[in-house]
């Protein structure tokens, strides 16, 4: 993903003002810098390793930067740059979620992966930050589309982006051995890998969100949703959704 120069200045700014804070870029924008989304994001997502007491963490204080009315998590920066910060400190992680002052709740239910398997990216010269895994993704999507169903529809068509391109046509991993014995054909087979990059790093509570997330996904009201969100191929065959979801699932062991 190439950053514009206001992105590029609004990161540089937080890894400077949190530099003795974890912070990691998530959502599409991370999802861009490993893969090549088929759709233009203009937000950045980020989440900040603290709890609720210390948050925002000196952003409030910072010039230029101002936090949107009635969403805590929402900040706009220096040149427009909308910037989404999600808290995910050791107390909130413990309890699964974001209890805001407003009363609104967010899950942050897989977010411990995202501090554990984040890789480092240069976003200028000089600056370094840490981003996300595309499986890592692939499960905070989820899990945030069964917080906000209604809300999600981006959510939905990055899940099935990834379903369709989580490895490339070239890819090593596509000819290994557990790949030729789960017989699966070539175009499945990002699904399946997807599912067992995930079923590694799962525990008990992300793996029921998981499997919420695949009987939500399957009712055919949503479904239909589903397929109108993924690649043009899924619109052209009726059963693509059902095959990659069905990968999926073989992958993730379910």
């Amino acid at each position: 993903m190439s950053f514009t120069r206001a992105q590029q200045n609004a990161l540089a700014q937080l890894a400077e003002l949190w530099s003795h804070h974890q912070f990691v870029l998530i959502g599409a924008s991370a999802l861009q810098v490993h893969l090549p989304l088929n759709r233009d994001t203009r937000d950045l997502d980020v989440t900040l390793a603290v709890d609720l007491d210390a948050f925002p963490a000196g952003l409030g204080d910072l010039a230029g930067w101002e936090q949107a009315p009635e969403r805590e998590h929402a900040w706009v920066g220096p040149g427009d740059v909308r910037v989404d910060v999600l808290p995910a400190g050791p107390e909130i992680t413990a309890v699964g979620y974001v209890q805001w002052p407003t009363g609104s709740r967010m899950s942050v239910v897989g977010f411990r992966h995202v501090f554990e398997h984040a890789t480092e990216i240069g976003v200028s010269d000089g600056v370094v930050i840490r981003v996300a895994q595309p499986h890592v993704i692939a499960l905070l999507k989820m899990i945030a589309y069964l917080d906000r169903p209604a809300e999600r529809g981006r959510d939905l068509a990055d899940i099935a982006f990834l379903l369709e391109a989580y490895v490339g046509d070239d890819d090593e991993r596509r000819w290994s051995d557990e790949v030729f014995g789960a017989q699966l054909d070539f175009e499945d087979v990002p699904s399946y890998l997807l599912g067992r990059d995930l079923a590694h790093l799962l525990d008990s509570t992300e793996r029921a969100a998981v499997l919420r997330f695949l009987d939500a996904v399957t009712e055919p009201q949503t479904m239909g949703r589903f397929v109108r969100e993924a690649p043009p191929s899924w619109q052209r065959h009726e059963d693509t959704s059902s095959k990659r979801l069905a990968a999926f699932r073989i992958g993730l062991g379910a």
